[in-house]
Order: structure tokens, then C-alpha cells, then sequence
């Protein structure tokens, strides 16, 4: 995998031989993954694209390191999760820097 950033992207990268599963998975995921940042505000806004047929690329809205967290975000945290966990989607690295937390998002 290789990651990078690109204005106001996250770039990662991967080759479809390092990952686990088959490319039709991999894009039934990566569908479901940019559907639900659509829905779900703790999740930066995702695409995908295949690149011919060994590559994936995921394009994340790159979220600025910002230390606030507005008390309403917890709240908020917890509804997006139950929304993921009744899409089916799972979220392999919850972590602070990869969920959108800030108060501009509760004004």
C-alpha cells in the first residue's frame, strides 16, 4: 500500500495481490464504503477506482489534524456507527484522525 496526499485528498493506494479478497468484493466493499460517507458524517467523503485490473486507488477527503471535539460529536459518533454496523460496514481503524469529529459539523 502506498499513501500520499494530493490537495485536498488521501491517497491510498493497493494491489489487488496484497489484499485478501476477490476484486469483486473488494468493489462491493469499496461501493459500500463511498455510499455510507455519503450518509455518515463521522466518515470523510471516499471514492474508488479500479486501475487496470492489479490496482485499487481510495480517494478520502483528507480531515485536518484539529484537537477540538464538540461534546455532541460522541452522540453523533454513536448513531454513525449503529448506522454502519446495520449497513454491514465495518470500519477497520477507528481512530481519531480518521473520523470527522469537529464542531463546524454540530453549528
Amino acid at each position: 500500500m502506498k499513501i500520499y496526499r494530493e490537495g485536498k485528498w488521501l491517497i491510498k493506494r493497493y494491489h489487488l495481490s496484497n489484499l485478501r479478497c476477490e476484486r469483486e468484493k473488494i468493489a462491493e466493499r469499496c461501493t459500500l464504503m463511498c455510499e455510507m460517507s455519503l450518509k455518515i458524517t463521522s466518515i470523510p467523503g471516499i471514492t474508488h477506482e479500479f486501475l487496470k485490473h492489479d490496482e485499487l486507488i481510495i480517494r478520502q477527503y483528507f480531515i485536518e489534524k484539529d484537537n477540538s471535539f464538540h461534546p455532541d460529536g460522541y452522540l453523533s459518533l454513536a448513531k454513525d456507527l449503529d448506522l454502519m454496523h446495520d449497513s454491514g460496514l465495518i470500519h477497520g481503524d477507528i481512530h481519531k484522525r480518521n473520523l470527522i469529529t469537529k464542531k463546524m459539523l454540530f453549528d
